[in-house]
């Protein structure tokens, strides 16, 4: 079965010391990728990466190559153990570069040296100024403007409900005590500068030869842009990036913008769920659709609604719930209703799959009441597919062994 998802990217703040480690010490291509970045920038990132210090991958010039490094592998990793159509791509700040290599339009290897000398240039411009970038949560873009100034601006249009503000002192730091007496709360970024301001303009114009001998390639599917928040266009993309650097993150716009593709999914690729928080915070009913590559319970979820086996429970109170799925990956839908099937058949796999996640992780077996839960959401999934409630009865016999207790009794 192949999904159609929109890849989602992240941008620097997401970095975390030992981001994909494992997957490298497992994975031959993952760790051809990072060797790549090595050699491309000509120090040991993945070494930052896997060990640190924390200080060292803070750095705006190695946090950028080390997160787009860390995402593309995420990205290319997954792509060959599912079958998945991308229908479209994006990336926060720095994960637009990163969406840009995944749809095709640029070289790995090439986009490496342009985001490190990228952060370079942030970085130098950033320290020359007293900077800063703060996160504004609980209220309206619109309700925050009336207490901005020409100098401090609104840099990231991240949801209805978060904002994130760029400026320099003195000047931001009376915006944010104005924010503060007006009830509004605020939380400092750990970055370099104020990124995605005017103050970033002259960062711009020194990547900008760089950035204008560029060849792009046609790209696989779409990427939406920072900037407009509209598919880049192909002779466009140098001066798309170029602004992007000095301008607003249009974020919930694109959001917005992506309903128009209709995916079975959203997917996170990168190391913290950073891109799934800020899509469900743009839309509550896209919760059960956005997964993080980096949560083991998502892979869970979508490897159950790809029909890929889960791995087998051990025995001693695990039997059951592991028919539960093994059963319900077997069975075929035949459920046509899209709001239907996803408050009987995804919401109940999904808190099946966190139950199976949470054993695993306590490495215990389930409780008796664990136990009726999942059976709750067998019955569930069961009736959402649309299977013959006698064929139903006759499953949840032979796994649950036809027990006369109330809670176990199957209801039509």
């Amino acid at each position: 079965m192949s999904h159609k998802i929109i890849a989602l990217f992240p941008g620097q703040g997401s970095q975390a010391v030992g981001m994909c480690k494992q997957l490298y010490s497992e994975d031959t291509q993952t760790k051809e990728i990072f060797q790549t970045a090595n050699n491309a920038i000509g120090f040991d990132l993945a070494n930052i990466c896997f060990n640190g210090p924390e200080d060292d991958l803070l750095q705006t010039q190695i946090a950028q190559p080390a997160l787009l490094t860390a995402s593309i592998a995420l990205y290319w990793h997954f792509c060959r153990h599912y079958s998945i159509e991308v229908l479209a791509a994006a990336g926060h700040s720095l994960g637009e570069y990163t969406a840009l290599v995944a749809s095709g339009a640029f070289p790995f290897e090439q986009a490496v040296q342009l985001v490190y000398k990228r952060g370079i240039l942030m970085a130098k411009h950033g320290s020359q100024i007293a900077g800063e970038m703060h996160a504004v949560l609980g209220s309206t873009s619109d309700s925050i403007q009336p207490y901005l100034t020409d100098n401090v601006i609104i840099s990231n249009y991240n949801s209805p409900q978060q904002s994130v503000i760029s400026g320099v002192q003195p000047e931001i730091g009376e915006v944010l005590q104005k924010l503060q007496s007006a009830g509004l709360y605020s939380a400092k970024l750990k970055v370099s500068g104020p990124f995605h301001s005017q103050y970033m303009e002259g960062a711009a114009r020194e990547l900008k030869p760089t950035l204008d001998a560029l060849s792009f390639a046609s790209m696989k599917f779409p990427v939406l842009s920072n900037v407009t928040a509209e598919e880049h266009v192909l002779d466009e993309i140098s001066l798309k990036l170029y602004e992007q650097i000095y301008q607003p993150v249009q974020w919930a716009q694109t959001i917005r913008k992506m309903a128009r593709y209709h995916a079975d999914y959203y997917i996170d690729f990168g190391p913290k769920p950073t891109m799934k928080r800020l899509v469900t915070d743009n839309d509550e009913a896209l919760k059960v659709k956005v997964k993080s590559v980096c949560l083991q319970e998502d892979m869970d979820f979508f490897r159950l609604q790809s029909g890929i086996s889960l791995p087998t429970l051990e025995a001693g109170g695990y039997d059951a719930i592991a028919a539960c799925y093994k059963t319900v990956v077997c069975t075929k839908n035949r459920n046509e209703d899209p709001q239907d099937f996803r408050n009987r058949v995804l919401l109940p796999s999904h808190e099946l799959i966190q139950l199976v996640h949470r054993l695993r992780q306590e490495q215990r077996v389930p409780t008796d009441q664990e136990v009726a839960d999942a059976y709750g959401f067998f019955i569930s999934i069961m009736q959402g597919k649309g299977m013959p409630a006698h064929d139903i009865q006759t499953r949840s016999t032979e796994i649950f062994g036809g027990k006369e207790d109330t809670q176990w009794t199957f209801q039509n």
